[in-house]
């Protein structure tokens, strides 16, 4: 199956939206195909297409029938757009995410003791959903057209991704995930591993 036929069919179908080919790049140097469903709104949602093309093999009309599927269901949050260059917007959310070093044109710096990873710093909103949630990697001139410096920037960032910090045991995990209590598992061993992430359960890094 070619992307192109993929893309053609698409468009056949949304002639509304833009549909794109993109080379995604993830974790810094990890590359992915995706393609991107834009019409006027600021942000466009991106498909990865190597599960799609995995659950429809070479069956076309399959492919189309699953993108279609998440089009449909799945459209982007709506976005004042303002608010990307909106200085205390930004301050109020900015965090910092980790991710394998690249030549992405971000506000970044290493990891200390860590080799080969650095941390850069991105903001993000939620909504009712986790479908309304969006974030932005923040880049120099972005900063520089909000009128952010980096020092301020970086010590919210760090004060901000602490505080929305949330540790729990693979255990506690797991009890949440299928919607019980501890009580339900009297005999369950104290798990030694644990999950770092962040309240909203959005993750940003490696």
């Amino acid at each position: 199956m070619k992307t192109s036929d993929l893309i053609e069919r698409l468009q056949e179908k949304y002639p509304m939206y833009r549909i794109m080919q993109q080379d995604v790049v993830k974790n810094g140097d990890v590359h992915m195909e995706a393609i991107t469903i834009r019409n006027d709104s600021p942000i466009a949602p991106t498909i990865y297409l190597k599960p799609i093309f995995e659950r429809s093999g070479d069956d076309l009309d399959k492919a189309v029938e699953i993108i279609s599927n998440i089009i449909e269901q799945n459209q982007a949050p709506d976005i004042d757009i303002s608010k990307i260059t909106d200085k205390t917007f930004i301050l109020e959310r900015i965090r910092i995410g980790v991710q394998k070093e690249s030549d992405e044109n971000l506000v970044k710096r290493p990891v200390p003791d860590f080799e080969g990873i650095e941390q850069y710093l991105y903001f993000s909103e939620s909504g009712p959903t986790s479908h309304d949630m969006w974030s932005v990697k923040l880049r120099p001139e972005l900063m520089e057209s909000a009128g952010i410096s980096e020092e301020l920037a970086w010590e919210l960032a760090e004060k901000h991704t602490f505080a929305a910090t949330s540790i729990m045991s693979m255990s506690e995990v797991l009890v949440e995930m299928m919607g019980l209590s501890e009580e339900d598992f009297p005999d369950m061993a104290p798990c030694e591993m644990y999950v770092i992430s962040n309240h909203e359960l959005f993750h940003r890094g490696i």
